[in-house]
């Protein structure tokens, strides 16, 4: 037995959006901590790498321990949102 209990609003911590012509899926409280965690507006791009060009390491660019471990928890959060 199931419930009408109105409009879909959230679903399993994503906001949902509707318009006359889509769904929209959010996670603003995610986003939010990503933001906040890693200093990120979401307002500008960085590209490290044209595309073709060739990567070499430069040992006196290169991450410290810390900046290392910020880097990979930021990509295991950005995992995590997909």
């Amino acid at each position: 037995m199931t419930d009408d209990v109105g409009k879909l609003t959230e679903y399993v911590g994503c906001r949902v959006d509707r318009n006359k012509n889509s769904i929209k899926f959010t996670q603003q409280v995610l986003l939010q901590n990503f933001e906040d965690k890693f200093g990120c507006t979401g307002k500008k791009v960085m590209i490290l790498a044209e595309a073709g060009s060739v990567l070499v390491q430069n040992e006196q660019d290169s991450l410290s321990e810390e900046e290392q471990f910020k880097y990979h928890s930021g990509v295991g959060k950005l995992l995590y949102m997909m």
